[in-house]
């Protein structure tokens, strides 16, 4: 496995459907996470997807150029990171780490 080429971080999301909205604001494709990461070297982008089963469940994958620069980017923005985090907690009713994944 190769993790220094298309390093990608993967979350699965249950959100609370009053903030729907607010939700696929802070976490589409041009939302508050993309803005904060696209302050970062080797940030590619981040893709959302929503459960064709069930509207309130999630996925998104970040995607880094490497583990590294994904390393580099909690280095440099964590505090930012952190508060924006605790912000769309409201959101989701729970939030889980698939993992981290590289292209092979």
């Amino acid at each position: 496995m190769n993790t220094e080429s298309n390093f990608q971080s993967i979350w699965t999301y249950e959100i609370d459907g009053r903030y729907r909205t607010e939700f696929l604001v802070a976490y589409g494709s041009t939302g508050s996470w993309v803005e904060l990461f696209r302050q970062c070297a080797g940030y590619i982008g981040t893709e959302l997807k929503q459960d064709t089963a069930n509207p309130d469940r999630f996925l998104t994958i970040d995607r880094w150029q490497s583990q590294s620069t994904f390393a580099a980017m909690k280095q440099t923005i964590g505090d930012a990171y952190r508060e924006l985090d605790a912000r769309c907690e409201a959101y989701t009713l729970s939030e889980h780490h698939v993992g981290f994944f590289a292209d092979c």
